[in-house]
């Protein structure tokens, strides 16, 4: 295989310096080999033990160059190596975690549209799935299907306006519960997890509000694990 047909870069990099190192290694040895030579005359071929020696000796600055030359590749490959296999580790578990996120939030958005399907007051194209999926799981596409904290407030949210408008109702001091202020508030909140309340008369829009709580009541105790359920409504 030439280096032309690796696809991942930063092992042709890696190659490519190792390569750059093994090169300069050989020509600086080469280079002072021959200049021995030049300087000293050639040297007898013997294969005793005192010959290997003295050729040892002679050519000490060469073959040290060579072995550290080797050394130095040895050491570039293993370092290389090592990033290569965390790098290629990583892209394979971010491939994995980004998977996950897309069968889950396929999985997600099916069942919500399941849901709806049943409801006659709530259009599915007033809730953006993206956006509510997110908000329920912030950390998916890391591969992490925890209910985030800000899914928890929305629903506290929720609640929290429920139950200022069942204290005005209860109470009898002014000002007197409007169920276009409260309206106004619900949209609000909810519009945090992608969905469009639009502008109702009262019977239209309580019916509406009935539906959207259970819908989310569903989806709390399906995909959440929220079992405790959105506090009654007493201003219908």
């Amino acid at each position: 295989m030439s280096l032309e047909e690796i696809n991942d870069p930063l092992l042709k990099r890696l190659i490519t310096y190792i390569w750059r190192i093994a090169v300069v290694g050989a020509i600086v040895a080469i280079v002072l080999y021959f200049g021995e030579l030049i300087s000293n005359g050639p040297t007898k071929i013997c294969l005793s033990t005192a010959c290997v020696e003295s050729f040892s000796d002679r050519f000490s600055p060469s073959l040290d160059i060579i072995v550290a030359t080797i050394k130095l590749v040895v050491a570039v490959s293993t370092v290389g190596g090592i990033i290569i296999a965390v790098k290629n580790y990583l892209s394979t578990s971010y491939s994995a975690s980004i998977s996950n996120h897309i069968s889950n939030f396929r999985v997600f958005k099916d069942f919500v549209d399941f849901e709806v399907a049943k409801l006659d007051r709530v259009n599915k194209n007033s809730i953006n799935t993206i956006t509510w999926y997110n908000r329920v799981f912030p950390a998916s596409r890391a591969g992490i299907l925890n209910v985030g904290d800000g899914y928890h407030n929305f629903i506290s949210e929720v609640d929290a306006v429920i139950e200022t408008s069942n204290k005005i109702v209860s109470s009898s001091q002014k000002p007197d519960f409007s169920y276009k202020k409260h309206q106004f508030k619900m949209a609000l909140v909810l519009s945090k997890i992608g969905m469009t309340l639009p502008v109702l008369d009262r019977n239209d829009y309580y019916q509406t509000e009935e539906q959207i709580l259970k819908l989310l009541h569903v989806i709390n105790v399906e995909f959440c694990g929220i079992e405790k359920p959105i506090r009654e409504r007493q201003y219908i």
